[in-house]
Parts: C-alpha cells; structure tokens; sequence
C-alpha cells in the first residue's frame, strides 16, 4: 500500500482553514469584545469623567458661594468691629466726661457753680502756704444771709435756690479775679482774698459786697430783702492754720450777727469772749426752756385809760433769773433766742403762761392781754396753729387777745408778714405796732395792715414835758392815728406831768413806770385789787 502523508493533506487544509479562520473569528469576537469593552470603559470613563466635572463645579459653585459668604461674613465683622470701635471710643469719652463731671461734682457746689467746702479748704490751705513763702497775708470773709430760713419757710426751697443762685451770680461779679467764691452749705458762702498791697483793699471789697447783697432779689414778682451779715480774718504770719482762719472769721461774722445784723466786722480776740458768753447764754436758755423750770417767768405792765384811769390791759414781758448768771437782760437773751431759732420755744412759753395766769381776767370790762411777735415768728408757717392750740388748751377767746409787732417788719417781707396778721385778725385778735416812729414806719403800708393799735415809743415820751418840738410829734403821730381810726398806747410814762400833757394831747391809753413797772403775778392781783378797792389808779405801784 502505497504510504500517505499524514495527515492526509485535506485534513490539514482542513485544519489550518479551520485553525486560520478560526483564529480571525475569535481575533474578531476579542476586537468586538475589547471594543464593547472599550466603549463601556469611555462610557465608564465619560460618566466618572461627567461626575468628576460635576463634582468639580459643585465644588467650585461651594467655594464660591463659601467665598462669598466668607466675604460678606468679614464684611459684617468689619462693621461689627468699626461699631465696636465707635461704641468704645464714645464710652470712652462718656466715661471721660462722667470722671470729669464726678471731679468737677466733688470741688464744686451742684445749686451754685461755686467752689464747695472741700475745695475751698484745699484752696485755703494752698493759699496760706503759698504766702508763708511769699511773706503775704490772705484774708478770708465768711458771709451769712440773715432772713434765708424765712424765704424757705414761707415760699418754699424753690424760692431758696433761685435766691441762692443770684446771691452766688453777685458775689462772683463783686469780687477781683484772684480772689475765690465758695459756698460752704446752706446760706453759707466765703471769699478767699488774697493781700497784693494793704489790708485796706479786704475793706474796700467788703463793703462792695455788702452794698450787692442788701439789694432785693426778685422772685416771681415778690421784693425778697434777705441782707448779709459778715465776718473778716486775715491771717497774722506762719503759724495762722485754715482752721484758725476760719473759726476767726466766725467769731466776728457772729459778732456782727449779735450786733444788728447787715454789716461787717473785722475779728478781735475780744470777740471770742462776747460769742462765748452768747453761746453760754443760748445753752442756758435752751435748758430754761426744757425745764420750764429754769429762772424763766412771764411779768404784767398795766396799760392804763388814761381817760378813765382804769386798766385795760396788761403786756405780758419775759424775765430770765439763772441759778448761775442772776438776772440776765431781756435785750441780750431775747436777741440770743432770735439768733438761735429758740426764739420760737420762747414765744409759745410766754403766751402759754400768760393765758394760764390770766385766762380768769381776761374778756372783764373788755381787757386783754398784749403779747410780742417777732418778725421772725411771723415768718413762721406753724405759727397761727400753735397759737390756736395754745388758746384752746386754756379756753381763752383770741378776741381778748393783742399782738404785738415792731416796725422791724417793714425790713421784711411785708406780703407774708401781712398774711399771718391778717389771719390773727380774722381769729378776732387785735394787732398793736410797736415803737411806731423809730426809724422804719412806712404810712403807706400802715394802711393796708390789720392794725388795731399805734405804741408810741418812749423816746417821744421822754422830752414832752419841756420840748414843744417833741410834743408836737407827738400830737403829729395821734392825729396820723385818729385819722385812720387806730387807738394808740403810749409807752414809757413816768412823770403826772407827761400823763396829763398826753391826755391832752388825744392820747387814749398808756403804760409805764408812773402806773407800775411789769410786775410778778401775785403783785398785778395785787395791783388789780388796790385800783378796785380805791378806785383809782396806786400810782407808781411796785417800783419799790
């Protein structure tokens, strides 16, 4: 048998067909496959590369609107922090302010704009260092208002400041530029001067401030006379202390005070002696007055018709005994009690002892009682109720009363002294001038006062026996008084002669030493009980 190639040549035709095509169909299904594939990956690829595009502008539109908001967030805090910084700077300067406000509140008096008491202290003690160096002296004028308390009480603490701001506006218009205004409290106010030549200019400056203070302050349409009393200290070489200086200008402010008022004095040692027994009196009186039982006691001047020689009426006058000073002058404790408010106390004293010893006798054959009021009482508001309580604990009818008040109330503010009156007279009181004719009258405002009675002084008295001048003014004054139809009483009759020429004269009722000096309880019974007796008057009774 012949030998074949094997494989037989078809069957490797067959085999390399089968191997050729076979291959290119699975080359073609790989290059599909790699190519499907290939396309998912550029589909995977344009989706991760569509994800990361989008994330990538999600991320950029993120930063943006975190840029913008990073950018409108410093935009907010820069203006948080330009407020900030106004708001601190504008604190700051309030807190500035409010410390310079607190400085200025602690040197300076609120009311006035003046210097206040610390500030002047310190000034005081820098001025009287400063001249110890120097080889000068300092002066230093403590002033006083005298009526202040009687604007306060009668038109009240406004009326008070208002007046307390002009006296301050005058005060820093009187005095030269170096000197210092302060008020130290109240109606205190000083003047701190310091000496470039001679002790003279300290004079001549008080007296400029004196004449700016006795003018009246206008208030609402009403003439406000309050006046200034003053004391001048000047230091005396290296050992004067503020505190020296200014107790010295106290003790002669309080000398002038107890001298009259309205002026101004230079301080002494005397002086210290004279406030001292003025402080010493004021103490006593003040125990007196708590005591009831302190030497105090209320004596009876008969006020006489001089028509019928009967007695009318009685004034009732105080007396002071001390266990320890004796017998004290009633001008001297009287102008204590004025000075220090106790004149008040005083007052209600001697009305309550006099109703309480004479409340029997008084309203016979229409007698009365004739009791002092201080201008200083008439400026007291509670003084109509105090008197009303004083009648009704003793049941005496106030139309059996008088009162008594001395020309000393034209100084002062009419308007309220004339309301007071007017009130007593309405109670049925009858109101007396006393000392008509010193110096002060004023017809004109005589004519608009509820005055019942003109108390003609003694001194008119005293000449008219051999003066015809003095009788004629005598006559003068009791035809200015029965023309406006008021009663008169004479004070101070001593002689029959002066009796009889008064009487003559018009004159209606009198008192004085002729009929009987003031006397004690027991011996104005006494005196009562002799003129009923007899029936006329003991003449000269117990001036023995």
């Amino acid at each position: 048998m012949e030998q074949q190639d094997w494989p037989p040549e078809p069957i490797i035709r067959s085999t390399l067909f089968r191997r050729r095509h076979g291959r290119k169909s699975r080359t073609r299904e790989e290059l599909v496959a790699r190519l499907e594939e290939a396309n998912s990956q550029i589909v995977l690829a344009k989706k991760r590369y569509d994800r990361e595009r989008n994330a990538r502008l999600q991320a950029e539109n993120l930063l943006e609107d975190r840029a913008r908001q990073l950018f409108a967030a410093n935009e907010r805090l820069e203006k948080l922090n330009s407020e900030l910084e106004h708001r601190v700077a504008l604190r700051t300067s309030e807190l500035d302010a409010a410390r310079q406000q607190a400085l200025a509140l602690a040197e300076s008096d609120q009311l006035t704009g003046l210097a206040n008491r610390r500030s002047f202290t310190y000034r005081l003690d820098q001025a009287l260092e400063h001249a110890r160096g120097e080889g000068h002296k300092i002066a230093l004028i403590s002033i006083d208002l005298d009526f202040f308390k009687d604007v306060n009480d009668t038109l009240g603490h406004h009326a008070g400041d208002e007046l307390l701001k002009q006296i301050a506006l005058r005060l820093s218009k009187v005095v030269r530029k170096t000197d210092l205004v302060a008020r130290l409290g109240g109606d205190e106010f000083a003047i701190l001067c310091p000496i470039t030549s001679d002790e003279n200019e300290i004079s001549y400056l008080a007296d400029r401030v004196a004449d700016a203070l006795e003018k009246p302050v206008v208030y609402e349409g009403a003439s406000l006379e309050v006046g200034s009393s003053m004391g001048v200290a000047i230091s005396d070489g290296l050992d004067t202390s503020s505190q020296d200086l200014q107790r010295h200008a106290d003790i002669a402010l309080y000398f002038t005070k107890a001298s009259g008022r309205g002026d101004w004095n230079t301080y002494e040692e005397s002086m210290g002696d004279n406030v001292r027994e003025r402080q010493k009196i004021s103490h006593l009186l003040r125990r007196a007055l708590d005591q009831q039982e302190g030497g105090l006691e209320v004596r009876y001047q008969p006020i006489v018709s001089l028509k019928t020689g009967k007695v009318v009426g009685a004034e009732a006058l105080c007396r002071w005994t001390d266990p320890n000073l004796g017998p004290v002058r009633p001008d001297h404790f009287i102008a204590v009690a004025e000075e220090t408010s106790l004149i008040y106390d005083l007052g209600d004293f001697v009305l309550d002892r006099s109703c309480a010893d004479l409340k029997s006798w008084l309203g016979e054959s229409n007698t009365y009682l004739s009791v002092n009021l201080s201008p200083k009482q008439l400026k007291d508001r509670n003084l109509i109720p105090r008197i009303r309580s004083i009648l009704q604990r003793h049941s005496v009818d106030p139309e059996c009363l008088c009162f008594e008040v001395t020309e000393t109330l034209f100084l002062w503010d009419i308007t309220a002294a004339k309301g007071k009156l007017d009130e007593l007279s309405q109670m049925g009181a009858r109101i007396a001038l006393d000392d008509f004719g010193t110096g002060f009258s004023n017809l004109s405002q005589l004519r608009n006062l509820p005055v019942d009675y003109l108390k003609i002084d003694r001194s008119f008295l005293r000449d008219i026996e051999h003066d015809d001048r003095a009788l004629a003014m005598v006559k003068a004054v009791l035809a200015i008084a029965n023309g406006m139809n008021i009663n008169t009483v004479a004070e101070g009759l001593e002689t029959s002669m002066q009796a009889e020429l008064l009487e003559r004269a018009g004159g209606e009722l009198a008192q004085g030493y002729h009929f009987a000096k003031a006397l004690c309880l027991d011996d104005f019974w006494a005196f009562l009980a002799l003129e009923e007796k007899e029936h006329k008057l003991p003449i000269r009774f117990g001036t023995l």
